[in-house]
């Protein structure tokens, strides 16, 4: 099987609706160490193994593109892009993207606070968020009440790493993500010592989704989609690779 790596691309250029191919996914691709990653120019991860496994598994090949979460999601509401992984499901997204059953994992690590270690601050219950300005992802879906709470003073960006050196710089007063999506992007001693978690946090567990773009022509596919992903989990390999040691 061939993988094909798309680097460079301006969105003037990005292929349309028609132009795509059932032999081809487009995997709209944004990093989240460890799940997505990309060392020495391929595309690593959990995530990413698991969509190999299930290209492999249809006969297709896969064309990654590269794009911030919010980007990666105007993508596949154009049609842009087929397919996105990891995606939590809202009415919002139904609108333009079909969930393929069944979730591919369910996340239960909570969603922490981060706070910069210098800074006295705390933050032990929902309300205490509504004086802060809170780093977020743009185009990302944390909770209801979050993603909902227009009181809230929400400071958007393109990267968790752009969260961590916000937050470093005292530029934002927290930031909402999961911890194990953080810590890859300083060294473990800098991070330690650099913030602290905040009491308050978000413990549910949450569903995460392979979607397909509706104006892709994967839909035409997407009984054979949900029966292979399902065989796929039932057997228990994603569960092998999703449960693998980050190295």
């Amino acid at each position: 099987m061939y993988y094909l790596y798309l680097f460079i691309l301006p969105l003037l250029f990005l292929p349309h609706a028609n132009a795509g191919s059932t032999d081809t996914i487009r995997l709209a691709t944004y990093l989240e160490p460890p799940m997505v990653d990309k060392v020495n120019n391929r595309y690593v991860g959990k995530n990413i193994e698991v969509v190999k496994l299930l290209a492999k598994n249809l006969k297709k090949k896969i064309l990654f593109i590269p794009c911030p979460a919010a980007r990666c999601l105007l993508l596949l509401k154009r049609g842009q892009a087929d397919m996105m992984i990891s995606v939590r499901k809202t009415p919002e997204r139904e609108r333009y993207l079909s969930f393929i059953s069944p979730p591919f994992f369910t996340q239960h690590f909570p969603l922490r606070f981060f706070i910069n270690s210098n800074n006295d601050l705390h933050i032990d219950n929902y309300q205490d968020l509504t004086p802060l300005s809170i780093g977020v992802i743009r185009g990302s879906s944390y909770f209801d009440r979050f993603d909902h709470d227009n009181q809230l003073t929400k400071v958007e960006v393109s990267s968790r790493e752009q969260l961590v050196h916000m937050l470093l710089k005292n530029r934002i007063d927290t930031f909402i993500e999961r911890e194990e999506s953080v810590v890859s992007w300083l060294p473990e001693s800098q991070y330690k010592k650099a913030f602290r978690l905040a009491n308050y946090q978000y413990d549910r567990s949450v569903d995460s989704y392979i979607a397909i773009a509706k104006r892709s022509p994967l839909q035409q596919e997407l009984p054979q989609l949900s029966a292979t992903l399902a065989r796929l989990v039932d057997t228990g390999v994603i569960g092998k690779i999703l449960d693998k040691e980050d190295k």
